[in-house]
């Protein structure tokens, strides 16, 4: 794939060119402003995916490396002023998953690792994504099946995961998952494990962010093609400044977080 960024030169008023985006973990931690025109830039992505099945455990995974330059940067960033600067983009992601039967029911297993950028590289090293383009979320990880660390497939109006997308504000991210489901009579039902932490930390002085994830949900047949689900979450938060004022309060943890909610769906 190749993206050709030409939004630079929108001007710096308002921060609201699209790779500005980048910066955004200087607005979330008090870094100064993030501002900043450029060039129109071009951005390559080589990737590969794949699955096999062996025996009775099935496989799949992909990866891609994301490269490019930004050139005649100008502007803030990080509260200090640039003149014709540039930067290189070299980031790279590795995602693996395994399923397989389990006695009366399924599990799956899956990591993945995207790249992050290191506060002190000129280099960006988390990839450039579709939230740079479009609304957030736009890259997510869903196929772990994630409430809280991650965005989930029902989600719709409203979503609080911890980690929109892979990029994950400059961060990069390791995510572990594990889910086990099993179907009775009428009830399908599943639970699930899952681990998230940021590859590089925003700042010296902030540690990367870690949360651990328990889940479960059920849902039962009323009637051919209509379900009630019952869903809840649980997420265990290591290293996690309070954000409830809207700016990272590096004094206080954050608490940690819970979800619980109701759907009735019918397919058609």
């Amino acid at each position: 794939y190749v993206i050709r960024d030409a939004s630079g030169n929108t001007g710096p008023v308002g921060g609201n060119t699209n790779l500005n985006t980048l910066g955004r973990l200087g607005a979330d931690y008090g870094l100064g402003a993030v501002s900043f025109t450029y060039d129109p830039s071009v951005f390559y992505y080589l990737g590969v995916d794949g699955a096999f099945k062996a025996g009775p455990v099935g496989l799949k995974g992909y990866a891609f490396y994301n490269w490019g330059e930004v050139e005649n940067i100008n502007g803030t960033l990080f509260g200090s002023p640039v003149v014709n600067g540039s930067a290189d983009v070299s980031a790279y992601a590795v995602d693996l998953r395994a399923d397989l039967d389990a006695g009366p029911g399924k599990l799956f297993v899956e990591g993945a690792y995207v790249s992050g950028s290191d506060r002190n590289s000129t280099d960006w090293e988390s990839p450039i994504v579709g939230n740079n383009y479009a609304v957030a979320g736009s890259f997510p990880l869903t196929s772990m099946d994630m409430q809280i660390l991650l965005p989930n497939l029902d989600d719709i109006n409203s979503s609080a995961a911890l980690a929109y997308d892979v990029q994950n504000k400059g961060r990069g991210l390791i995510a572990l998952a594990t889910g086990f489901r099993m179907n009775f009579d009428k009830v399908a039902a599943k639970v699930g494990l899952g681990y998230l932490t940021d590859v590089e930390a925003p700042d010296s002085g902030i540690n990367e962010h870690s949360a651990f994830e328990v889940n479960a949900n059920a849902n039962y047949t009323l009637t051919k093609g209509l379900t009630v689900g019952l869903y809840g979450a649980y997420a265990f938060l290591s290293d996690w400044e309070d954000y409830s004022s809207g700016t990272a309060d590096l004094t206080k943890d954050a608490d940690d977080i819970y979800r619980a909610y109701a759907r009735l769906n019918y397919s058609f």
